[in-house]
């Protein structure tokens, strides 16, 4: 998958969101993937020093079986560093409280429980209804699936070897965190 050519040589009627204060596109949806810039000023990614933390955070929430985003690709060049996940289909957790105002007991409370579900396995992260998406059929709330894992932080419930086996699928340089054999004993990343 070629991710930058995709990302910079879309129309900008694919643009979701853009960069605050410009019209720097952020990210796009482009045939059903999303495409993300990653913000390396702003993210969790500044504190580690890994690129592509984002995306290996996703996959790791994932293979313990909670709720996050499909990451279909990744690249960087000396520019621009960029990763495309499947579109999630579903409703933005503010885009709902904006239609009911009587949801927010419900949708705050599943972003608790998914706070809760995600600190057992090692990430911690606020669930700001903004950055979940709800599955709702036939007027029942399903699940809801977080978007945005630009600044999470790793508790000591994280599992390393995972992550590591993870981080190594993914082509993903560690080397910045794991500087010593406490990794593992300490399971903090960020």
């Amino acid at each position: 998958m070629n991710c930058i050519d995709n990302f910079l040589n879309s129309d900008y009627n694919t643009t979701l969101k853009y960069f605050d204060g410009t019209n720097i596109p952020k990210i796009k949806l482009i045939d059903n993937q999303v495409y993300k810039v990653i913000e390396s000023d702003k993210s969790s990614m500044a504190k580690s020093g890994i690129i592509f933390l984002e995306p290996l955070a996703m996959e790791y929430v994932r293979r313990k079986g909670l709720p996050a985003p499909t990451v279909m690709g990744m690249e960087e060049n000396e520019n621009i560093a960029i990763f495309v996940t499947q579109k999630i289909t579903g409703y933005n957790g503010n885009e709902l409280l904006k239609l009911d105002p009587n949801l927010e007991g419900i949708l705050r409370e599943k972003a608790l429980d998914l706070k809760t579900l995600y600190s057992n396995i090692g990430i911690d992260r606020e669930m700001h209804l903004k950055d979940l998406i709800f599955d709702i059929k036939d007027g029942e709330l399903l699940g809801a699936i977080p978007v945005d894992f630009e600044r999470i932080k790793t508790n000591e419930k994280l599992d390393t070897q995972l992550l590591v086996q993870i981080a190594n699928e993914m082509g993903i340089d560690l080397s910045n965190i794991i500087k010593d054999d406490d990794f593992d004993k300490r399971g903090k990343m960020l």
